[in-house]
């Protein structure tokens, strides 16, 4: 759903156009300092290691090469990070293939990080937490993206 060409792609281009548009029609400059991705629920699904690695280095890459354009030199370090998908560990051995490339892309991309989940509980329908999870998941993303500022910010 979030592939060029699919309907949440060109959702959130649009949305995401409108929303630094108005920062910089307010007389205000901004900095993008990362790229946040929650796995969902067809993430989880994927078995094969490959089309789930070609599809998030797709994503990404083209979310930031479309913003990069429409917004040259707000993005001078663009951080990713992963933010663990939302399941029981033990819950299918198709999962690993998720966690495995979570892994990778950290292991092989440079400002990659990780933002860890294993430890939430109050999962529903094995892909989703529960509502105190996930203001915890949001608190982690906000800490990540702070901790990755003062690398970032104009000075």
């Amino acid at each position: 759903d979030w592939l060029p060409g699919k309907d949440l792609h060109g959702s959130f281009l649009w949305h995401a156009r409108k929303g630094l548009n108005s920062i910089l029609d307010a007389g205000h400059d901004f900095r993008i300092l990362g790229f946040a991705w929650l796995h969902g629920e067809w993430d989880t699904r994927q078995t094969d290691s490959e089309v789930y690695k070609e599809s998030l280095e797709l994503m990404i890459n083209n979310y930031k090469a479309e913003l990069e354009t429409d917004f040259p030199g707000h993005f001078e370090h663009l951080n990713t990070l992963l933010v663990e998908p939302g399941y029981p560990r033990d819950a299918d051995a198709s999962y690993n293939v998720l966690d495995a490339y979570v892994q990778y892309y950290f292991d092989h991309n440079d400002e990659t990080y990780i933002v860890e989940t294993g430890d939430l509980s109050g999962y529903y329908s094995n892909t989703h937490f529960d509502t105190e999870s996930q203001l915890d998941i949001g608190n982690r993303i906000g800490n990540a993206l702070q901790s990755m500022a003062p690398l970032l910010l104009l000075p």
